[in-house]
């Protein structure tokens, strides 16, 4: 996984700092996100696929590459 494309780009940058340290379930990611529907599930799509957000129990968060790169993009 190459980190520098994914911290620039502004959709995938915005989700990663959306969900921050607490997680959010899909409802508050896309209403804070304010991505239309396209950029949201291609943004999270990616995220899921490179293990930066993992779904528990209804709630999106931040694995430990996810925190890593939260901290240096947001």
């Amino acid at each position: 996984m190459m980190l520098e494309k994914v911290s620039m780009n502004p959709s995938r940058r915005k989700l990663l700092r959306v969900v921050g340290v607490f997680g959010k379930d899909e409802k508050q990611l896309r209403e804070e996100s304010g991505l239309n529907d396209f950029f949201f599930k291609y943004s999270m799509d990616f995220l899921l696929k490179e293990n930066l957000l993992k779904l528990e129990d209804g709630v999106y968060r931040l694995t430990d590459p996810g925190i890593a790169l939260h901290d240096s993009v947001c």
